[in-house]
């Protein structure tokens, strides 16, 4: 009995081990379990934050994209007028209605100054029409928004286009000269420009209007 009662403590004990060990594995294998979950999700939060952090970068390389590009045809619109003023004789072709108000008048070679500088505006308008595109500036229609007939949702939401708006047309009421270009030369002209100077009438009826 002394031998049979040792082999079944032995095997109690063996088992007490075998289970001892096995609760120690699984407890081990919930660890690492739990260790892996763990490092799953810091790496899914590193991976998650590592997003945010590109979008903020590209919000932040296309904001000051847009910045230097609206300051760079800013200062066109400065040299513009830098240029008009250089030339004195040529004043009233672009900002008094017409070359014809010039006195004394204009002598052939300021003719084709003022001609060779309003093939220079006009070209100045479509960069400038197309990069105010390129911007999303402009509104759903395409088309200028006049300060008299914006609304408040407009001037809400595009206060950039009805100031450039005004810049453009304004330019044209001033100039028959930049009209007769633009009437002359529209085949080279995007045709969403050419349309939206035609509507506004301030060509008059000369200049086509592409999309009628």
């Amino acid at each position: 009995m002394d031998e049979l009662g040792a082999r079944v403590t032995a095997a109690i004990n063996q088992r007490a081990k075998r289970e001892a060990r096995k609760a120690k594995g699984q407890k081990w294998e919930k660890i690492t379990s739990l260790a892996t979950a763990a490092a799953v999700i810091v790496a899914l939060v590193a991976i998650f934050l590592s997003y945010i952090s590109l979008i903020q970068q590209q919000k932040s390389a296309v904001s000051q994209d847009q910045d230097s590009r609206y300051s760079s045809i800013s200062q066109l619109n400065l040299d513009v007028d830098q240029t008009i003023a250089d030339h004195p004789r040529l004043i009233p072709c672009f900002l008094y209605g017409g070359c014809k108000k010039a006195k004394p008048a204009l002598t052939a070679q300021e003719w084709n100054q003022a001609w060779a500088l309003s093939g220079y505006i006009v070209d100045f308008y479509q960069y400038l029409f197309d990069q105010l595109e390129n911007l999303g500036y402009l509104p759903p229609s395409g088309e200028f928004i006049m300060q008299e007939d914006a609304t408040p949702a407009d001037e809400a939401n595009y206060e950039n286009w009805i100031t450039w708006s005004e810049t453009i047309v304004g330019g044209f009421e001033s100039s028959p000269l930049e009209c007769t270009w633009l009437t002359e030369n529209h085949n080279g002209y995007e045709q969403l420009f050419v349309h939206d100077v035609a509507i506004t009438g301030a060509c008059g009826s000369t200049l086509p209007d592409p999309f009628a």
